[in-house]
């Protein structure tokens, strides 16, 4: 081959190639289309999104039992158990024991426990009830119980006395004893006979063979009968992400605003990444702290309130959130959506969009998970039979369990709850109500299904 006909093959090998990378190019989708180059973020952070909201709402009891003619009693309506918390509010203690010796329930002895569904600061006391101004409280300790129990005898000093319990630590979970005012005694056990009352079982008397159990503050109680509840319509409106974003983001700062190819909108700047999730329905924030000497160390309390301001002042509130835990060792707080005195114990199978997050790190917020629906009932829900269902019964449901071969002592719950779903085309959810049981911190519906063993994964 001469030179001259070699330069005609390299020029068409040539050509060939660039025309293979104009069509590659041409067809090329990347994973992230900018949309806009560069953005300002504006200095709008009063505008919000929903409601402020007070501590006092966000750690409501979801149970009273009342220990009377050696049975165990609940509120039926949760209007009733509302008005109680809000009795308790106004309750004044005296003669406070801030390291008693540990409570202990005697056979017969008419009482009653206000369940808390988490374990809640010892500093928030202060909050729910009065005590005198000087009495300082243990900021480490936390408590998930109160009891009040009742002295007969009338010539007694102490005829109401009140226990502080954390009833997950076995050796003494008792951390304060206290005197209750008469009359504020008087007021609570009234209304055992005033209200209409669900009789409970204790799911250790169905379960727990080995007799693992104490005789002690830590029982789960469930109605003994059936319960019917109705399932609900909802419909939802979007949360717009401009507020949070000029909430989470500095003013003036320059962000760049994208999005992927599968629809989620991604905006951040140098340290800070904010993820708009499942066509609109969660985001996702982190910021990326460089790592600092002396980081300040937030206490449960201070947990607590600083995640309640933030979300208060951009208005986050935006659905009946109450506390799920507060994880102090990674400072983290969680809060899961309710509905009518019910948790949202499942979501949409594709994304969570019943619970929200805030994570800090020295004192700022170093990551926030939250959903953008805000749930409404329809106006076109109808209260009939169909929509109504009837629920097992609390014995049923501890047989099944039983049968499960779920571990009693890996059992940290056993309630009524709703399941939130989604409609076809995404016009409606709806709210199913079940039984569910929290298995080592996650909660699982019970169904005729249920036989995981606790060796099983759970998912």
């Amino acid at each position: 081959m001469n030179k001259e006909a070699l330069k005609s093959v390299i020029l068409v090998i040539l050509i060939a190639f660039s025309l293979i990378l104009s069509v590659a190019l041409w067809n090329y989708q990347p994973s992230v289309d900018e949309l806009q180059k560069e953005k300002v973020v504006e200095d709008t952070k009063l505008e919000g999104i929903g409601e402020t909201n007070e501590l006092l709402t966000l750690i409501e009891p979801e149970q009273y039992v009342f220990h009377k003619d050696q049975g165990y009693y609940s509120y039926a309506n949760t209007g009733d158990l509302k008005d109680a918390y809000t009795d308790m509010k106004q309750w004044k203690l005296s003669s406070i024991n801030k390291n008693p010796n540990a409570a202990k329930p005697s056979e017969g002895q008419e009482m009653v426990e206000i369940i808390f569904p988490t374990e809640i600061p010892m500093l928030a006391l202060k909050k729910l009830v009065s005590i005198p101004s000087a009495e300082i409280l243990n900021q480490s300790q936390s408590f998930d119980r109160i009891v009040v129990t009742h002295n007969h005898e009338e010539q007694s000093a102490g005829k109401y006395e009140l226990f502080v319990i954390n009833s997950k630590e076995k050796v003494n979970g008792t951390k304060l004893r206290a005197q209750l005012e008469e009359v504020d005694g008087n007021s609570l056990f009234s209304t055992s006979t005033e209200k209409d009352m669900v009789e409970q079982v204790r799911l250790a008397d169905y379960m727990d063979e080995a007799n693992t159990s104490d005789d002690g503050f830590n029982h789960i109680y469930i109605s003994k009968e059936k319960r019917t509840y109705p399932s609900v319509v909802l419909q939802a409106d979007s949360i717009p992400v401009t507020p949070l974003q000029n909430y989470l983001f500095p003013s003036s700062s320059v962000v760049t605003d994208s999005t992927s190819s599968t629809g989620e909108r991604l905006i951040r700047d140098v340290y800070r990444h904010l993820e708009v999730m499942s066509n609109d329905k969660k985001l996702k924030y982190i910021y990326q702290i460089p790592n600092e000497a002396n980081a300040t160390d937030l206490g449960k309390f201070e947990l607590l309130e600083q995640s309640r301001e933030d979300i208060n002042e951009h208005l986050g509130w935006t659905n009946d959130f109450k506390l799920e835990d507060i994880l102090q060792f990674s400072a983290k707080v969680n809060y899961r959506m309710y509905f009518e005195g019910l948790p949202i114990l499942q979501s949409l199978d594709y994304v969570d969009v019943a619970t929200m997050y805030i994570k800090y790190e020295q004192g700022a917020i170093q990551a926030y998970a939250r959903p953008l629906l805000q749930f409404k009932e329809s106006r076109f829900n109808i209260n009939s039979a169909d929509s109504v269902g009837e629920l097992l019964s609390g014995e049923d449901i501890a047989e099944r369990l039983k049968k499960s071969k779920f571990k009693y002592e890996n059992i940290q719950g056993l309630r009524i709850g709703y399941e939130l779903k989604e409609e076809e085309h995404g016009l409606a959810y709806y709210l199913i109500p079940q039984w569910f049981v929290n298995i080592d911190g996650q909660w699982i519906a019970v169904t005729e299904n249920t036989e995981l063993s606790q060796n099983e994964e759970v998912s």
